[in-house]
């Protein structure tokens, strides 16, 4: 007879109330951690004061969801955060909150951004398009501090604020 293997699950949520460690399978509602370009990820309500998610090697998401309005998710690390879809856009979709990446974000595929009304997404390091457009759209508020390298991409925001300092190259 031949084994049946479940399919690995797409949506991962964080659990841990606090902040922690990226790759530490305890943290998620899965016994392993999401990398990879079919995996969703969500930083929801779980935490119950601000939070730094940190990840110390190379991390891969097709698409990532931070809400959470009373406290603020940050992502950081050594390593870096690589934004890719097995078919059409990766993403990233503020619903609520304050939230930030502090590590290094590159766009291994076309990205779309949503931030709603009255919510912020920041990017406090290198954010690397690769070639890849990036795609803002919501009401709310899209910062890039430091680098921003496009290469062939395009940064194009139809709605909300785009702001920041540093380096567009």
């Amino acid at each position: 007879t031949m084994a049946t293997v479940a399919p690995a699950p797409a949506v991962f949520n964080w659990i841990s109330a606090s902040g922690g460690d990226w790759s530490f399978s305890a943290n998620w509602n899965y016994a392993s951690s999401p990398s990879g370009n079919t995996r969703s990820v969500v930083f929801g309500s779980a935490i119950s004061s601000p939070a730094t998610v940190f990840t110390s090697s190379a991390v891969t998401a097709k698409s990532i969801q931070f809400d959470n309005n009373a406290n603020s998710y940050a992502i950081g690390g050594a390593g870096s955060v690589n934004l890719e879809a097995d078919s059409g856009n990766a993403s990233v979709d503020v619903v609520q909150g304050l939230h930030q990446f502090q590590t290094a974000v590159n766009l291994n595929s076309a990205t779309d951004v949503n931030v709603a009304s009255g919510a912020t997404l920041t990017f406090n390091n290198a954010l690397n398009n690769g070639g890849n457009n990036l795609n803002k759209t919501g009401d709310g508020s899209l910062q890039i501090n430091n680098a921003l390298n496009s290469g062939a991409g395009t940064l194009n925001a139809s709605a909300g604020i785009v702001s920041g300092v540093g380096l567009v190259s």
